[in-house]
């Protein structure tokens, strides 16, 4: 009869957990990347409720500018002074006469296409794209405003067409 296996006194030396060390990296790699997804969604969400918030403004802006056969001053006050006063008015005026021209009269706006969101010291900056329909044209409208105190200020505004090239 053999006796039995050499073991050395003490306890028994167990392999390496490889499995929980990877698992652990695996894991905490997963919860990360979650967490980066749901925050994008969550911005992507906000900023999409904006810019729809933001649609029966820039609707109303062009309908006034059209039913005004495209008249700067008919839609004034909803432009920033300092962006739109003076010379910019003028030049813009110029821009107006070429959408009258080209496009027609604004029929409808669609569902915003791309928008922008920034908010600093409690002023909200939006920069919004809006499929639009003109009676001569499609167009897209990308407009730029400040929001304070729910009144809107718009900063910048463009109008893109085929037919106005």
């Amino acid at each position: 009869m053999n006796p039995p296996p050499y073991e050395p006194a003490g306890p028994k030396k167990r392999p390496f957990p490889i499995g929980w060390v990877l698992g652990g990296i695996f894991g905490a790699i997963l919860l990360c990347c979650g967490g980066l997804a749901g925050l994008g969604f969550w911005g992507y969400s906000k900023g999409m409720q904006a810019a729809e918030e933001s649609s029966p403004f820039v609707s109303s802006v062009l309908t006034q500018m059209s039913d005004s056969g495209y008249k700067f001053e008919a839609v004034e006050a909803h432009f920033n002074k300092t962006n739109f006063g003076g010379v910019r008015a003028k030049q813009f005026q110029v821009a107006m006469d070429a959408y009258r021209e080209k496009l027609g009269k604004f029929v409808s706006i669609g569902k915003a296409t791309g928008f922008n969101v920034r908010t600093f010291n409690g002023r909200t900056t939006q920069s919004a794209s809006f499929d639009a329909t003109f009676e001569r044209a499609a167009a897209t409208v990308r407009v730029s405003f400040t929001k304070e105190k729910d009144k809107h200020s718009i900063t910048s505004f463009y109008i893109n067409s085929k037919a106005l090239n």
